[in-house]
């Protein structure tokens, strides 16, 4: 038997699927591996990301300097970068086919395919951590229809981490020079500036106006892609080493560090694609990442008043006739705190 070939030059409409949180990200992937060339729009061109491995990188994002009002930003970067394929490397998959029954045979969205599994080398019997990597071939095109991967511990009976890559088209012809371009003309690119210490992406352009913060940066889908495909098994115990060290977790049991990690990789795919989607708030990958969905629940629901308890108070307010503005920062203002972990209060 052989390997399946992957395109090296494609436009591909893609969905990321993670079932655990009903979620759905579309993608349109271009690549020209000739060129080294490559551009990723998320949500449908919301956030627009072109790498090139021989010279400026681009990423065009919403931003804001008000916290209210949204405006499309050209960020530049000076750092050389390959884009990220759409496709698993074929090399780490068996020479063979998987074999399936004659009455049950190999289908994808109704198309005949031909599936190739590799379980993941971070198998371990003592642990009971096991992955399945899974790539669905076209039997009629020989082109890739899905990949999918599923992490569960054995003994702990996890099942969290999961992701289909669902390739709906795929053309293999080279696409034209100006989808890498950037938008110059229509507006100024400015130089990506951190100025937060965290991996964030941009928080100010190089002109000192403020910006959203945690816009994702140019690396967050280099870093989503790669640690989802085989062989981005040590980017993702090192992604989870830096969370873990950050937040001062400890796990004396490896079964539950396996357990615990799956869950926060979920959780930060979850977050990175919502804040892509551009919504009217952003997300951060807590220190609550390794939690179950039953630790959580714990934290969610009403308190009750202890039965007796009377509560008397009035309030009376006389209008002043002052002209009220639009909003009010009242943390600006000092009337209240930032947001904070509020733990069990049951609010």
């Amino acid at each position: 038997g052989a390997h399946p070939t992957m395109p090296s030059s494609y436009t591909a409409k893609v969905t990321m699927t993670m079932p655990y949180y009903d979620l759905v990200e579309p993608i349109t992937a271009w690549m020209d591996a000739d060129a080294g060339m490559g551009r990723l729009d998320y949500w449908g061109g919301v956030d627009t990301y072109i790498y090139n491995s021989t010279g400026t990188c681009y990423q065009i994002v919403p931003t804001t300097s008000d916290g209210m009002h949204s405006d499309e930003t050209c960020f530049m970067s000076g750092e050389k970068m390959e884009a990220p394929s759409m496709f698993p490397d074929v090399t780490y998959f068996p020479d063979e086919p998987d074999v399936y029954e004659a009455t049950s045979p190999c289908v994808w969205r109704g198309k005949s395919c031909e599936s190739y599994t590799l379980k993941s080398p971070t198998y371990d019997e003592t642990t009971g951590f096991d992955g399945n990597y899974t790539l669905y071939m076209d039997v009629e095109s020989g082109l890739p229809l899905a990949f999918h991967f599923t992490g569960f511990n054995v003994i702990l009976g996890s099942h969290y981490d999961e992701y289909i890559f669902d390739y709906l088209e795929i053309d293999t012809t080279t696409p034209e020079a100006g989808i890498f371009n950037a938008p110059t003309k229509s507006m100024e690119c400015v130089v990506l500036e951190t100025d937060d210490g965290d991996d964030g992406g941009p928080t100010k352009t190089s002109g000192g106006a403020a910006v959203r913060p945690h816009v994702p940066s140019l690396e967050t889908p280099l870093a989503d892609i790669m640690a989802m495909l085989p062989g981005g098994g040590e980017k993702r115990a090192a992604k989870f080493a830096n969370w873990a060290a950050a937040h001062g977790k400890s796990y004396e049991v490896e079964e539950e560090k396996f357990h615990r990690a799956s869950l926060y990789h979920a959780t930060e795919k979850y977050v990175n694609s919502m804040n892509r989607k551009r919504l009217s708030y952003w997300l951060e990958a807590n220190h609550m990442a390794d939690w179950t969905a039953e630790e959580k629940k714990a934290l969610r629901g009403r308190l009750n008043t202890p039965k007796g308890t009377v509560i008397d108070a009035t309030f009376e307010h006389a209008p002043s006739g002052t002209e009220l503005p639009d909003n009010v920062d009242w943390v600006e203002a000092g009337a209240v705190t930032p947001p904070k972990d509020q733990g069990s209060c049951g609010s």
